[in-house]
């Protein structure tokens, strides 16, 4: 033997026939795959399996074949056709069938296949019958003759679904199922979803298909993505096992139980239901529980919402009855609110909530109570799809009977979404809704938020309250026109009876970064002073009579506005009083003194006043000021800054007979415009007079002989 070995006869020998052995046994080996996958054969086996369905299924001649790591025939351009048409049902770009190796020995498996760039087309015929019910069920009669699958492997692969006259999209497919011929065949696949109109969802799902009759998914989870309408990016994830229900082609799905969250607010959902059968076109969720929490910065809010009996069938549907109930906490305010109801869906889009119950409460948090927002309303809600809504509600809103309707249109080609409606309500406080802070803060963000929110949209109001009350005072029978949108605020007829009086006229505020407004209001028969109070801080003109504003400025949510207040105003009063001084006690005096203090208990009695005030950049500067008593009458011109609330006013007092230069009692008014100083224009009384004997001769005799000119009628007032 060792001889042998160191003979190289024998090595040539070995070397030759070794050669003539591997090249017979590669020779046999494609000869034998090429006879197990010649195209002859794999169209007879597609043409056995399809057998009586009218189907058809070809493939390119072109046919990849390869012994490892296992027997595998790659088919390219595989086409499945439809029996009634000439449309292709499937095309797979690349398909790949390994065999077990035991196949080689009489038993026939498949041990991997895998469908490489498939699109599948599913939709049904006009029997309802989806296009592939024939292949479900020669495949349920032929599940004995059928080789055993371990391993199907789909890659890149795409669904068209068409239901109900939509296009359901599903890419990017992946997904493998594991023993898929075995009585429970566990899998994972992947893809996207889209719809027309809808945001695209990323998906993910695992679980383990029962092949039991019918077909069953256990220990189901599914991973769900998108970027939603207002919620931004936002995940989910579900948990259930499912049954299908083949007579309304719907899932069954038993214990189920799901989570999702978004980025905006930080919102979370959280819920659970038991037996929903969910389709395409088809919802039955006898019960659905939802909790709910989000926060942002320091404001939290959690609700729960119960729906009972949800029903959705061929573009109708329908909820016997829902529940919400929310919450939210600010950093001082803590707000409720309930509503319910039922709801219906028609076909042709209309839908309504019936019985509809609405409640809302809010208090203060960490601070003496302050209800607002207090409100118990009931009534219903229709509309037409997203087109049209119309609502009609009463009730009571802090406590006060309360009628609202109110009418939504969604603007087309490029016109604004309206929202008119009307507002009848029986008395409300401002109190509680009055800002607490001083000086008043802003929002600095106002102006922005405003435009985002009423982009694109409009809002019409017709407004009647029986009475308002302010911190300031009280209107009734109020009403006007409210109109709002991105540009601007506009109420137009304001009405009102206060001050014992009456209102009529118009207020504008643009948004246009300035905060530029204007108001245009004619009062009359009103008491003026509590309107000259609550407007421009001024509480030392009484009477009563009428009023005319016409004033405009900018920065009309800050403190700072009268800084550019411009306009005019007007007054006409009749049997009042000018508070802090007493002209008939200062030309009773004998002396000269030229500066009087400020009284609360003096008044100038009047008759008659009249007084134009045009203002520019917040200074007023009159021309105009006259104001009859019994025995004198008073004109004078001088300025008034509503922004530093001071006042610089000349005003000469006339008797009645005499109207020369020698009649005249000239005074001047300076100071704060709550508090100014009274003082005789002394210069203007001396003026021409050279000692000071003179002047002060001059002065004793003016204030004697106004005196005595008074005395000859009636005295007006006493100090």
């Amino acid at each position: 033997m060792i001889r042998k070995l160191r003979s190289g006869k024998f090595w040539l020998k070995l070397f030759f026939y070794g050669g003539v052995g591997a090249l017979l046994l590669t020779l046999s080996g494609y000869v034998g795959l090429y006879y197990l996958f010649s195209e002859q054969r794999l169209h007879s086996m597609a043409e056995q399996a399809l057998a009586g369905s009218g189907r058809q299924l070809h493939f390119d001649q072109r046919i990849g074949r390869s012994w490892f790591p296992r027997p595998t025939a790659t088919l390219y351009h595989v086409r499945l056709s439809n029996p009634h048409s000439d449309n292709v049902d499937l095309s797979i770009d690349q398909m790949q069938i390994g065999l077990a190796w035991k196949t080689l020995f009489g038993q026939t498996a498949i041990e991997k296949w895998v469908w490489q760039d498939a699109r599948l087309r599913l939709y049904r015929h006009t029997d309802g019958q989806w296009n592939f019910h024939d292949l479900r069920q020669l495949g349920q009669q032929q599940s004995d003759q059928a080789p055993a699958i371990n391993r199907l492997v789909l890659r890149n692969g795409q669904i068209d679904l068409y239901d109900g006259g939509h296009r359901h999209h599903i890419d990017q497919i992946n997904a493998i199922i594991r023993q898929f011929s075995q009585a429970q065949s566990p899998f994972e696949a992947s893809g996207q979803w889209q719809r027309s109109g809808w945001p695209a969802v990323q998906w993910q799902a695992q679980g383990q298909s029962m092949r039991a009759q019918p077909w069953q998914w256990q220990n189901m989870r599914v991973n769900l993505a998108a970027t939603l309408p207002y919620l931004g990016a936002s995940t989910s994830q579900w948990q259930f096992s499912g049954v299908w229900q083949p007579q309304s082609s719907s899932l069954l799905m038993q214990q189920l139980q799901w989570q999702s969250h978004s980025n905006t607010h930080q919102l979370t959902m959280s819920g659970s239901g038991n037996r929903w059968q969910v389709g395409l076109n088809y919802l039955d969720l006898p019960q659905v529980s939802v909790m709910m929490n989000a926060g942002q910065d320091n404001n939290n809010g959690n609700a729960t919402l119960l729906l009972n009996r949800v029903f959705w069938h061929n573009q109708s549907g329908s909820v016997g009855h829902f529940q919400f109930n929310g919450g939210w906490q600010q950093d001082n305010n803590q707000t409720l609110i309930t509503s319910s109801g039922g709801f219906n869906w028609l076909a042709d889009t209309r839908w309504q909530v019936d019985d509809f119950n609405f409640s809302s409460h809010q208090d203060t948090v960490n601070q003496l109570p302050n209800p607002r927002w207090n409100s118990e309303l009931s009534g219903r809600i229709s509309g037409h799809g997203s087109k049209q809504a119309q609502i009609q509600l009463g009730g009571s809103f802090d406590g006060q009977n309360l009628q609202l309707a109110a009418d939504y249109a969604r603007g087309d080609n490029g016109q604004a979404d309206t929202l008119n409606g009307s507002i009848n309500l029986g008395q409300l406080s401002l109190r509680p809704y009055w800002p607490q802070k001083t000086p008043f803060i802003a929002n600095p963000k106002l102006n922005q938020q405003w435009r985002q929110w009423l982009a694109g949209r409009q809002t019409e109001w017709q407004v009647a309250v029986g009475r308002i009350t302010t911190p300031f005072g009280q209107l009734d029978n109020f009403g006007s026109h409210i109109t709002l949108n991105a540009e601007q605020l506009r109420l137009d007829n304001i009405r009102a009876q206060l001050y014992e009086g009456s209102s009529q006229g118009h207020m504008l505020l643009r948004n246009d970064g300035r905060n530029s407004w204007q108001l245009a209001q004619r009062f009359t028969h009103i008491q003026i002073k509590p309107l000259l109070q609550d407007t421009l801080n001024f509480h030392n003109l009484n009477g009563q009579g009428d009023a005319d504003f016409q004033l405009n400025g900018q920065n009309a949510l800050s403190d700072n506005w009268a800084q550019n207040l411009n306009g005019e105003v007007k007054l006409q009063l009749q049997q009042g009083s000018w508070r802090g001084i007493d002209i008939n006690n200062i030309l009773q005096r004998s002396g000269n003194p030229t500066t009087l203090a400020f009284n609360e208990q003096s008044h100038t009695p009047f008759s008659r006043f009249e007084i134009t005030v045009p203002i520019n950049q917040g200074i007023g500067r009159s021309q105009h000021t006259w104001l009859n008593a019994a025995n004198f009458d008073i004109d004078g011109s001088g300025t008034l800054d509503f922004a530093q609330q001071q006042m610089n006013y000349d005003v000469r007092v006339h008797t009645r007979q005499n109207r020369g230069n020698d009649a005249l009692l000239p005074l001047k008014i300076s100071g704060s415009l709550t508090r100014p100083s009274f003082s005789l224009d002394f210069q203007r009384l001396t003026e021409g007079l050279d000692t000071p004997q003179q002047k002060e001769q001059a002065l004793r005799q003016t204030l004697k002989q106004q005196w005595q000119w008074l005395n000859q009628g009636n005295t007006a007032s006493t100090p």
